[in-house]
């Protein structure tokens, strides 16, 4: 049991210093394009913004925007 504790406890204590350090950073910041269609749909002009305005002044994902078809 002794000798088990000695190498599992540093591995252990790796592990969650790399949870506490991994989760620093955003995954997709935003300023970055997210997938390649949103690089089509900006060169085409058809680009429409991840956010909007609700009526009391509060940012919410503009979803209805982003998932309707194209008008062509």
């Amino acid at each position: 049991m002794n000798n088990v504790m000695r190498y599992l406890l540093p591995i252990l204590l790796m592990l969650v210093c790399f949870a506490v350090v991994g989760c620093e950073q955003a995954l997709f910041p935003d300023k970055y394009q997210r997938t390649p269609y949103e690089r089509y749909d900006r060169f085409h002009g058809r680009y429409a913004p991840r956010t909007q305005l609700d009526p009391y002044g509060e940012e919410r994902p503009a979803l209805r925007e982003r998932l309707s078809p194209y008008i062509y």
